[in-house]
């Protein structure tokens, strides 16, 4: 009996259950012009963060947006860490692919990413009118005008018809930060109208306002919320968020408090790899700290709601809008103190699932919910899709078909998860549509396993790694962890 259990288990690991249907969007719909393309990337949102905001009313145009789009209700990112998951959104390749494994050189950072094939080249080449404003990627112009490439900050990448990029590190400040202005360095200061969120909604406004009339828009917008106000690098434990002045009010929301569930500061971590087991659990003040940080990332969400908003009116303003598609999603997810970790990185459900909304103005229709399993490498081949153009080759898949209600028999089944290389959280791993596997790489000792099957412990509680034959586990995470050139969609699929 034993063993059949085990068995109808590693089954269902391996994704090879049939698969649910997904509702349809509404028609499918061809437009002489290709559609003009936004995105919104917030940094570190996880699900339940954005969720709590929308049900109190404080995220009206967000929850617009849900209201007339598509949620992506099993939305993620492979690599749950700033640089590397923006590198595949840009790119639609895996970390392993695009080269950016970490945030910090020499395997991460901006100097190891690629800019000379993006999204935003492929699009330009299309004839899109192509704009970035906000956050790029970690360490971006950060030696200032003694820097060379991408670490210079009058740094331009290809593909960008107009360039707003903060620089860092003073991208994780609120106030006192610099942007690049189309290669001019432009500083704020620290007055209540140089809130970072909302110089960067009217940069964006200015782009809707200033494009040609006769050229289809690609807007990326990245605005720094829900991000600590501290750079990856100065590792500040007790780093909060700022909202804008006109939402401090949501400071003193004593209501608010962090997601409880039966993973937060749990106390018996022994089914867990070694970097969990030596965390200690959350003290009085940790967990203090905590609700603090929560209200200020809810806070600083509405400046984010705003710029929406603003968006959409402007774009309403210049008659752009009704062939306009809206792609709302976060970078990574955060984890408030489940496993009693405090961060991202990690392979636990908060950390590596993201928000991923998209609404298509061109049609009037419902809400509805996909439930296949997607990645943000999906994203660029989409975009391509859209603007009617083969994109070079990628790992994502176009998010097309599902928008349109149907799903593809060769659909996605699993994908490669992993943490940052060179860290006490560098792991590989495989998740299904039910399940996840990962194991430590280094330093992880006797304890480097843990599988967790989804539908029967969604809080990822108990490891049955003990209890199952890993070596078929194994086997897939090597296959993609080594894919490319077409493979990994293959692997992906089988």
């Amino acid at each position: 009996m034993m063993k059949q259990a085990i068995a109808v288990m590693l089954v269902v690991l391996l994704g090879c259950g049939a698969a649910s249907g997904d509702a349809p969007s509404g028609a499918h719909v061809t437009e002489q012009r290709p559609p003009n393309i936004v995105v919104i990337m917030a940094d570190d949102l996880d699900e339940t963060t954005l969720r709590d905001a929308e049900s109190r009313g404080w995220l009206p145009h967000i929850a617009e947006l849900r209201a007339r789009g598509t949620t992506f209700d099993n939305s993620f990112v492979p690599l749950s860490l700033c640089c590397p998951s923006r590198s595949s959104f840009l790119t639609g390749l895996y970390p392993h692919n695009t080269g950016v494994l970490s945030n910090e050189p020499p395997d991460g950072g901006v100097t190891a990413f690629d800019d000379s094939s993006t999204v935003a080249t492929w699009l330009e080449d299309a004839g899109y009118f192509t704009g970035h404003v906000g956050k790029y990627l970690n360490r971006y112009g950060s030696r200032g005008s003694r820097g060379e490439g991408p670490l210079r900050s009058s740094y331009v990448p290809p593909g960008w018809s107009r360039w707003q990029a903060t620089i860092d590190p003073s991208t994780y400040s609120f106030y006192d930060y610099a942007i690049n202005d189309n290669g001019k360095v432009v500083r704020y200061g620290d007055a209540p109208g140089d809130y970072q969120t909302d110089v960067l909604a009217k940069r964006a406004v200015a782009f809707v306002e200033d494009a040609p009339a006769d050229a289809p828009l690609f807007l990326v917008t990245t605005p720094l919320a829900t991000h600590l106000e501290a750079a990856e690098a100065e590792r500040d434990e007790r780093a909060y968020v700022r909202p804008a002045p006109r939402h401090a009010w949501v400071l003193d929301d004593n209501t608010l408090d962090i997601p409880r569930g039966p993973a937060f500061n749990e106390e018996d971590v022994s089914d867990k790899a070694n970097v969990i087991q030596k965390t200690p659990r959350l003290r009085a003040d940790d967990i203090e700290y905590l609700r603090t940080q929560y209200r200020g990332r809810i806070g600083s969400l509405l400046a984010v709601d705003d710029l929406v908003g603003d968006i959409e009116a402007a774009l309403e303003k210049s008659a752009r809008l009704s062939n306009t598609i809206f792609v709302f999603t976060s970078d990574n997810g955060w984890l408030y103190g489940e496993h009693r970790v405090v961060q991202k990185r990690f392979p636990y459900e908060e950390s590596i699932r993201v928000p991923l909304i998209i609404r298509d103005y061109r049609t009037d229709s419902l809400p509805s919910h996909v439930d296949a399993l997607v990645l943000n490498s999906d994203l660029a081949p989409t975009f391509a899709a859209w603007a009617g153009i083969a994109p070079p080759a990628v790992d994502g898949r176009s998010l097309v078909p599902l928008l349109d209600g149907t799903r593809p028999t060769d659909w996605r089944k699993r994908f490669l998860v992993r943490g940052p290389v060179h860290s006490k959280v560098n792991f590989l791993g495989v998740r299904t549509r039910n399940s996840i596997y990962i194991h430590y790489q280094e330093r992880c000792g006797k304890n480097c396993d843990e599988l967790y099957f989804l539908d029967e412990d969604p809080h990822q509680l108990r490891s049955q790694h003990q209890a199952c034959d890993l070596r078929e586990l194994q086997r897939w995470v090597d296959l993609l962890a080594n894919c490319g050139e077409g493979s990994c969609r293959r692997y992906e699929s089988q």
